[in-house]
C-alpha cells in the first residue's frame, strides 16, 4: 500500500506540473493576443490623436475666419445704417419748391455730335507658307449676291437672318441654301 500511495503522489505531482505547463502556455498565448491587440489599439489611438490635432487646428482657423466675418459685418452694419438714414432723409425732402410762381426749367439733353466713323482695314498678315489672301466680304462688289455651296454656314445664316428666314439657326447648310434661293 505504501507503494501505491507513492505512485499516486507522483502521478498527482506530474499532473499538477502538466496542468501548470498547459496553464502557462494558455496564459502566454492570451498575453500575446492581448499584446497584439494593445499594439493595434495604441496605433489606432495615435492615428485618432493625430486626426483630433488636425481637426482642432482647422477649428481654430475657422474660428479666426468667423471673427473676421463678424468684424466685416459690423463695418457693413454701420454703413447700412448711414445709407438707410440718407435714403429716409432723401425721401422726406421734396426735390424743390414747386408752385405756381416757380419757373419751369427745361432739362433738354445737349445735342450730341456724331463722331465720324473710321474703319481700319487690317494689313494682310503674311504666314510662313505665303501671303494671306482674305476671303471676299459679304458686302463687297465682287461677292456673289446669290448663295452657293462655296458660302460658309455663318455667312448663310447672316443672310438668312437679314431675310428673316424662320428657324435659320437650326437648319443645315443645304437647307439654308434651299431656303435662300
Amino acid at each position: 500500500m505504501a507503494k501505491k500511495s507513492v505512485d499516486v503522489k507522483t502521478e498527482a505531482k506530474k499532473t499538477k506540473k502538466a496542468a501548470r505547463k498547459a496553464a502557462d502556455k494558455v496564459v502566454e498565448a492570451v498575453s500575446e493576443k492581448v499584446d497584439k491587440a494593445s499594439k493595434k489599439t495604441d496605433k489606432r489611438v495615435k492615428e485618432l490623436q493625430g486626426t483630433v490635432g488636425r481637426l482642432e487646428a482647422k477649428v481654430t482657423r475657422l474660428e479666426a475666419k468667423v471673427e473676421d466675418w463678424k468684424s466685416e459685418a459690423k463695418k457693413h452694419k454701420g454703413k447700412r445704417a448711414e445709407l438707410k438714414k440718407a435714403l429716409q432723409d432723401a425721401q422726406r425732402k421734396p426735390a424743390g419748391k414747386v408752385g405756381p410762381d416757380t419757373p419751369v426749367e427745361s432739362v433738354a439733353p445737349a445735342p450730341v455730335k456724331a463722331a465720324p466713323v473710321v474703319t481700319k482695314i487690317p494689313a494682310p498678315a503674311t504666314s510662313p507658307s505665303g501671303p494671306f489672301t482674305p476671303k471676299i466680304p459679304v458686302g463687297s462688289p465682287t461677292a456673289s449676291t446669290t448663295p452657293d455651296a462655296t458660302w460658309t454656314i455663318t455667312r448663310l445664316r447672316a443672310v438668312a437672318r437679314e431675310r428673316k428666314v424662320v428657324g435659320y439657326s437650326r437648319k443645315s447648310k443645304a437647307e439654308l441654301l434651299d431656303a435662300l434661293k
